[in-house]
């Protein structure tokens, strides 16, 4: 009798359906797993694209506003002083213009981007918190940036700054390679937050790590 009933379950029909049974249970909890771990991927990749873009944003503004004084240098300087308060006017305008989207965007994008990705469960908790410390890095780069730029921008765009005595040597060369280098830092640090939300291993990080900026 138990040899019967052994051979029964070894019959072909009898295989194939305990075994279309067992798919029919294990098959859709694997399929939905792989869908989630699919999804998350996905949601990720989008993240990391978007700061990307707004990354490009702020990077774009502040090259706008450095290209902006350096004409002004050029072609301003030695004008006369109708033509250089009509210059300033026009310049002024310009730069106020690209402050305004710089602004937008640069206070805001990085710690929007890191409540999301926390609110949404897309990085583990200690993942969260090395991308705020990117966050924080990033603001204090921009706020040097800033400091900067400031001085040519209040000398040449001020409302009613004296036009400076002719031979006055232009600012803007003297800040070039600093500028280029705190690009470079930001570049740097959203390239660490990108590869915050990427599969790949990446370096391990401590919370004593500085900004160097």
């Amino acid at each position: 009798m138990k040899s019967a009933i052994v051979d029964g379950f070894k019959h072909p029909l009898v295989v194939s359906v305990f075994s279309a049974v067992m798919a029919s249970i294990i098959i859709p909890g694997v399929v939905a797993r792989s869908n989630a771990r699919a999804t998350l991927l996905k949601a990720r990749i989008d993240h990391a694209l978007e700061m990307m873009k707004a990354s490009d944003t702020v990077d774009t503004a502040i090259n706008k506003i450095k290209s902006e004084l350096e004409a002004f240098e050029k072609g301003a300087l030695g004008a006369s002083a109708e033509e250089y308060n009509k210059r300033r006017l026009d310049a002024g305008a310009r730069i106020a213009k690209y402050q305004s989207q710089l602004d937008d965007v640069a206070w805001t994008w990085t710690w929007g981007g890191s409540f999301r990705a926390r609110v949404l469960k897309l990085i583990s908790e200690a993942d969260s918190k090395e991308l705020e410390s990117y966050n924080w890095c990033y603001d204090q780069n921009l706020k040097a940036t800033s400091i900067l730029l400031d001085p040519p921008r209040l000398a040449y765009t001020k409302a009613n700054a004296p036009q400076p005595p002719a031979g006055t040597p232009p600012m803007m060369p003297g800040l070039d390679k600093q500028l280029r280098d705190m690009q470079s830092k930001r570049d740097e640090l959203v390239r660490k937050m990108v590869a915050v939300f990427q599969a790949e291993p990446r370096p391990a990080w401590h919370p004593s790590e500085g900004c160097d900026n």
